[in-house]
């Protein structure tokens, strides 16, 4: 494929040079024969097999020479696949390595962390910066190509599991006196089996933008910010209410979100037992809520990975 400038990338860019291909399936451990995908479609469709966790093996391809897309003989390039979730507001980096022609990385998922659609998107993206050329990509992680999306549906986008449903209302229809016209989003935990993000919807425009599912343009950079704004409070007030609710010395809460947002964080955060049983005392002194705080804030940082999703941000902006 030959080297091409588009109207969102001043410099060289390989669109379509990476192939994806899917070369097996595992569900719940056990190999699957036949195929989960028709020829030529790139969409798996997972809503019928009635899994706990699916393992996809992937093969990769690069198609074209990639040296020409940087001004150094050796290109400082890597291949990243990422996994996104729109509706439960996942992103996850499952492979990053140095490029080479060729590879396999495994895809592992868990029922109870995704709702609706996945989405996986290879990139190339480069490594380092070096000194500012016309018509190259010279800034670290800037994206130098890609390759066509895969979609994976887990389900019909019912509300189950541990992922957060998102409902479009309009604020300023509801008979609700916590929630008012100028709020952007309420977080419902009427039912915290299956809490609810209601985003306040007043436009078909708006809708539009939430509903959309590409990775790249002006929309998609919108919806991006957007999820990431609703994300972290919500977030912070689901973890809180978690820490809260869940018995620290056995981990036993009466919802399943809770306890696995309460091991989740514990584990990440490398707490030690000591550190588990004090958080019921933690949370009645305010000095120590204080230094929980700024745990959760980095904790949900890490999860998240925000800071590679803003420099990602700005990158497609300032193209």
């Amino acid at each position: 494929m030959a080297s091409r400038k588009t109207t969102l990338r001043p410099y060289s860019f390989a669109e379509n040079c990476i192939d994806l291909e899917l070369e097996s399936f595992k569900i719940d451990g056990s190999i699957r024969k036949g195929t989960l995908v028709d020829e030529g479609s790139k969409s798996i469709d997972l809503t019928s097999k009635g899994f706990e966790t699916a393992t996809l093996k992937f093969s990769y391809n690069i198609n074209e020479d990639l040296s020409e897309y940087s001004p150094e003989d050796e290109p400082p390039f890597e291949i990243l696949v990422k996994v996104q979730n729109i509706t439960t507001h996942t992103r996850r980096v499952i492979l990053r390595e140095n490029i080479k022609d060729s590879g396999t990385f495994e895809v592992i998922l868990q029922r109870k962390d995704f709702r609706g659609q996945i989405e996986i998107e290879p990139e190339i993206v480069r490594q380092d910066s070096t000194h500012q050329q016309q018509g190259y990509a010279t800034d670290t992680r800037k994206i130098i190509g890609d390759g066509a999306e895969w979609t994976i549906d887990i389900d019909e986008n019912s509300a189950s599991g541990s992922g957060i449903a998102c409902v479009c209302e309009d604020f300023s229809e509801l008979e609700d006196e916590r929630i008012t016209a100028d709020m952007m989003f309420y977080l419902d935990i009427s039912n915290m089996d299956e809490p609810k993000i209601l985003l306040n919807q007043k436009s078909e425009k708006m809708r539009n933008i939430m509903d959309n599912r590409a990775s790249q343009g002006k929309n998609a950079r919108i919806r991006d910010i957007l999820n990431d704004v609703v994300f972290l409070p919500v977030m912070y007030q689901l973890l809180l209410r978690s820490l809260a609710s869940t018995d620290p010395k056995t981990g036993e809460s009466s919802h399943p979100l809770e306890r696995s947002m309460f091991r989740g964080f514990t584990r990440k955060m490398d707490y030690d037992e000591e550190k588990i049983e004090s958080l019921a005392s933690t949370l009645e002194n305010p000095s120590e809520v204080e230094e929980l705080s700024s745990e959760i804030a980095r904790y949900l940082q890490i999860e998240r990975d925000i800071p590679e999703d803003i420099q990602k941000m700005i990158n497609r902006v300032q193209n």
